[in-house]
């Protein structure tokens, strides 16, 4: 009788322990429980970025092949070239926005192909844009 009044109360420290350790390590014991995001943490990186070179002004490179895969950078070198050097590239295309009259004269280089625009924008009017010189209506 004595082995199974010390055998219950041992049980009893080790569940206890138990629940200790679950407790001070806050050990989620509910597996549906979502997560709870305590903090968002931005990194930014400080480097300057010297081999930056404006595509409007050396003409010398390629910027479609020399910033391939970077699509911000090639729709901020986009941006600066005029109608006639966009219709040179081969990752720009023109267009603008709805209602633009005249999107030939008045429109601006972007990122895009064929198809359109890389970055949907819902104001960019996809009934006209030019790409390599073509003139592209939209498609249905």
């Amino acid at each position: 009788m004595l082995f199974k009044i010390l055998g219950i109360l041992l049980v009893l420290i080790c569940l206890l322990l138990m629940m200790y350790v679950i407790e001070y390590y806050k050990i989620n014991m509910d597996p549906m429980k979502k997560p709870v995001k305590v903090e968002e943490i931005t990194v930014e990186t400080f480097v300057p970025d010297d081999n930056h070179v404006d595509s409007s002004t050396d003409n010398n490179i390629n910027m479609c092949q020399e910033y391939k895969g970077d699509n911000n950078r090639l729709d901020k070198g986009c941006k600066s070239l005029t109608f006639e050097n966009c219709m040179d590239t081969e990752c720009c295309m023109w267009g603008g926005e709805k209602g633009l009259t005249n999107i030939k004269k008045n429109g601006n280089c972007t990122l895009g192909n064929n198809y359109g625009p890389i970055f949907k924008n819902s104001a960019f009017d996809n009934t006209e844009y030019y790409y390599q010189g073509r003139k592209f209506p939209k498609k249905f």
